[in-house]
């Protein structure tokens, strides 16, 4: 009979209770530029927001040069944009190697998925990995530098259910 060691984190009793291995969260120690894409009403200390009036993911660049942004947050924002592959190809610009993309988008069975009319799209665990890792699609969806983390489906109740993902740059 295995032994296990006593949970000291979430994804530790996870692991204990599902026998599957989860990445742990990745976080930056020295982190000089963060980003927070569509911030909408949600502003993090120490973030630049970024969002309409004075910027448009669907027909604007992030206003940051190649390998300059350290963290970008896309909390409830990738289903709204027009072309998320395109704004996941600018993130991809402008993050520094080792640098860290969070996402939390609604899970695509869940009722906040489809409840709001500017949704365009739906995502599931497969999504991002299938994106990054694809030979499938065209050649301008190929050779991406970015690669999922840690993704995790919470919610506190069904109707509610969304998809944490963490995706970095090599």
């Amino acid at each position: 009979m295995p032994t296990f060691q006593p949970p000291q984190s979430l994804i530790d009793f996870f692991n204990l209770g599902m026998f599957r291995y989860v990445p742990k969260f990745q976080h930056k120690v020295n982190v000089e530029t963060v980003i927070n894409i569509g911030a909408g009403i949600k502003h993090i200390d120490g973030a630049m927001s970024l969002d309409l009036p004075e910027w448009d993911a669907d027909t604007m660049a992030i206003p940051f040069g190649d390998d300059m942004v350290d963290i970008i947050y896309a909390l409830h924002f990738l289903e709204h944009v027009k072309e998320p592959i395109k704004l996941l190809r600018e993130c991809e610009r402008v993050l520094r190697p080792g640098g860290i993309i969070n996402v939390v988008v609604p899970y695509y069975s869940s009722q906040i998925a489809h409840v709001d009319l500017d949704h365009k799209h739906y995502f599931t665990e497969r999504t991002f990995d299938n994106l990054f890792k694809n030979d499938y699609y065209e050649k301008n969806h190929q050779n991406w530098r970015l690669a999922v983390g840690l993704q995790l489906i919470m919610g506190l109740e069904e109707r509610n259910i969304c998809l944490f993902a963490q995706i970095t740059k090599d």
